[in-house]
């Protein structure tokens, strides 16, 4: 079987489906649209080695800027329940973090 980190789609959808039925309808609708991707971004050598993984939500700049305080909020509610449905399958650590995207501007 896949790593989370190499499939983490199945694990976004349960992930939104635990905070829409926790009543965070914010979090659920920014991780239901948001670009996502994984990237690992540390490793521990504790208790046989640990990797840090990152999923990056990536949304328009205008979002992120309406986020505001929240967006810490946010990132903390959908890591909580992302370590839930991920923990059976995987001893690494894994986090959130919510980011603006990167647009060109034709002039």
């Amino acid at each position: 079987m896949n790593s989370p980190a190499e499939v983490i789609e199945p694990y976004l959808a349960t992930t939104a489906e635990l905070l829409i039925a926790e009543g965070m309808n914010a979090a659920a609708d920014l991780l239901r649209s948001a670009a996502s991707h994984v990237e690992e971004t540390g490793y521990d050598n504790w208790n046989g080695g640990i990797t840090l993984w990152t999923v990056y939500l990536t949304v328009p700049p205008s979002t992120y800027a309406k986020l505001g305080d929240k967006r810490e909020v946010i990132e903390e509610q959908i890591s909580k329940r992302l370590k839930t449905t991920i923990e059976r399958h995987s001893d690494d650590w894994y986090g959130v973090k919510i980011t603006p995207q990167i647009e060109a501007k034709a002039n």
